[in-house]
């Protein structure tokens, strides 16, 4: 397979990606937003957000897994070497944090979305020492 091919292959999966991405977090903001200050918790309208925000988490997963789909192996190593570590490190912080808030040994009431700025730079600084390490 040529280069032109792999580049251009990654160039759409990289679009594809970005795009359901983008509409799964815009999705999420509405649904965690709108029922309060949009449209004071109408049912129907939740149940809505929430079926358009599973479609697009849906979306996004498949835009993910053709994105690896369309790496090189040294990439997909990369990543999934990072997903592997992001992965393990969600599940120890959730489950030890979520223990120390039950037991009150948390001087502030542990949010949910936490996980999510755990997820995030632990992936993002895999992929960077993973890329560093195979250069």
């Amino acid at each position: 397979m040529s280069n032109t091919n792999i580049h251009q292959r990654m160039s759409r999966s990289n679009l594809g990606n970005a795009i359901w991405s983008s509409a799964w977090m815009i999705s999420l903001a509405l649904l965690v937003f709108a029922p309060k200050f949009l449209w004071d918790f109408n049912l129907p309208l939740t149940i809505c957000a929430l079926g358009l925000n599973l479609f697009t988490a849906y979306k996004m997963i498949v835009a993910n897994k053709k994105l690896l789909d369309a790496m090189d192996e040294l990439q997909r190593k990369i990543h999934l070497n990072a997903m592997a570590i992001t992965l393990g490190i969600t599940v120890v912080y959730a489950a030890i944090f979520g223990i120390l808030d039950d037991i009150k040994l948390l001087p502030f009431e542990l949010d949910n979305a936490s996980i999510l700025f755990v997820m995030g730079p632990t992936y993002l600084l895999c992929v960077i020492l993973g890329t560093k390490r195979y250069s």
